[in-house]
């Protein structure tokens, strides 16, 4: 496991709490898969479902900053937006066979 939960992380909203912990699930399989060396196809699923809940959640998360005028609301967007940049050029990296792929976006 790269990444352990830890109830310090948790924000007190019960749904963006397990919305994290889906992520960091994610993000462990992601690693897991990686290392045992499976399929190009098999990363390639739990890529596109880490982007497609990533994109779920930053949906989620930024209505409800939004309902509860949080002051720092534009910015976590941004930090959307910038995340989302990222994942999605690690992704065209990984189509295109980029073998610091696995390396990078764990550093990330």
């Amino acid at each position: 496991m790269i990444i352990e939960w830890k109830d310090k992380y948790s924000i007190g909203f019960k749904n963006i709490d397990e919305h994290h912990k889906h992520l960091v699930d994610l993000l462990n399989k992601t690693y897991r898969l990686m290392l045992d060396g499976d399929s190009k196809e098999d990363l390639s699923k739990i890529l596109y479902e880490l982007i497609d809940y990533a994109n779920y959640h930053f949906s989620a998360e930024e209505q409800l900053m939004d309902r509860y005028k949080h002051q720092f609301v534009k910015q976590h967007i941004a930090e959307h937006l910038y995340f989302m940049d990222r994942v999605l050029k690690f992704e065209k990296e990984f189509a295109g066979d980029n073998a610091d792929f696995t390396i990078e976006i764990f550093i990330f």
